[in-house]
């Protein structure tokens, strides 16, 4: 089987990172998929002016893909928009940079932030700013008097974007007056408003989670950050295929693993506790999915008359008839 062409791999960060922790197995998959399809864009000559590829994409033909509602749809789109695994040009295209390039980093805004009484997700979220090195002013819920929240009401469009659900009965309550309404959030702060809220000169976002930080970010920013993400799936995936195609090589030699140590080991040393260290040494690569060093790679190729480079192809199906 062509493992490459019939199987997705899942990059495992996606869920081994707490950063990622708030993507559902939806989210991860769809971007999986996608990233997959990354080979095919560059066949078909997906690659904009900066060399970049990318995926063209309506959200009509995504929901087709993945057999889902177009509002399913642009809610995955947006959640790996948060987390900067995608970035798209206009509401309709789904666009993946996956080749390096230069940047200048620039300075975000400054911003308030008030934070709530939970606690841990406060620490979260204040390290995840610090990370990026944010600058920020902290403030709690108890800095947020009469006329500060009266102004946030007025600037929003939908006042109720700030409060807890269980407040949404008052939207269509015509009893309570505005200015007792706002007394009354005021009395219950912590369990009325989604805190933690940053506010910018030209935002404000209720309810702050850790993953959503990046957003204030420069963009440039957040495309290197993808960057490195990218290179760092890709690390895994080279691992990974190393050590198949180690697998699929030795299997078509007709070798059974202690047959392929001992041709691997058996002159290593006259040292029997030395071959077994490096046996050891060995497989623990191999337990870690890591790559094992280009002495032992030369090897093992040796072994199995192969070429070094063999070990690392994306598909072994031209190689399985020697």
């Amino acid at each position: 089987m062509d493992y490459d062409s019939e199987n997705f791999l899942i990059p495992k960060i996606l869920f081994q990172d707490e950063f990622y922790s708030e993507l559902s197995f939806n989210d991860i998959f769809v971007y999986s998929v996608l990233k997959d399809k990354q080979i095919e864009a560059a066949e078909k000559g997906w690659i904009d002016t900066d060399g970049s590829v990318y995926l063209s994409y309506t959200i009509k033909e995504l929901t087709k893909m993945f057999s889902c509602s177009k509002e399913t749809m642009i809610k995955i789109m947006r959640r790996l928009e948060e987390f900067n695994l995608i970035e798209r040009e206009r509401e309709d295209v789904f666009m993946g940079i996956v080749f390096p390039i230069e940047l200048t980093l620039t300075r975000c805004e400054m911003m308030k932030i008030y934070f709530g009484n939970d606690e841990e997700n406060n620490l979260l979220v204040k390290k995840r700013l610090e990370s990026f090195k944010i600058d920020y002013e902290e403030h709690s819920s108890k800095d947020i008097d009469y006329q500060t929240l009266l102004n946030w009401f007025t600037n929003s469009s939908d006042m109720f974007e700030f409060l807890q659900p269980r407040l949404m009965r008052y939207k269509l309550d015509n009893r309570l007056i505005f200015s007792q309404f706002v007394l009354k959030i005021l009395n219950d702060i912590d369990n009325s408003l989604k805190l933690p809220l940053a506010v910018t000169d030209t935002n404000i976002i209720p309810g702050l989670t850790p993953g959503e930080v990046t957003i204030f970010l420069p963009p440039e920013y957040r495309k290197t950050e993808r960057i490195q993400l990218y290179h760092q799936l890709n690390q895994l995936d080279t691992e990974r295929r190393f050590w198949r195609n180690l697998k699929i090589f030795r299997e078509q030699s007709g070798l059974r693993w202690f047959e392929f140590n001992q041709l691997m080991f058996s002159d290593t040393s006259d040292d029997l506790g030395e071959v077994k260290r490096a046996k050891d040494n060995f497989f623990a690569y191999k337990r870690n999915l890591k790559i094992p060093p280009q002495e032992q790679i030369e090897k093992a190729a040796k072994v199995l008359m192969i070429e070094p480079e063999d070990f690392f192809t994306k598909t072994v199906s031209d190689l399985q008839n020697f």
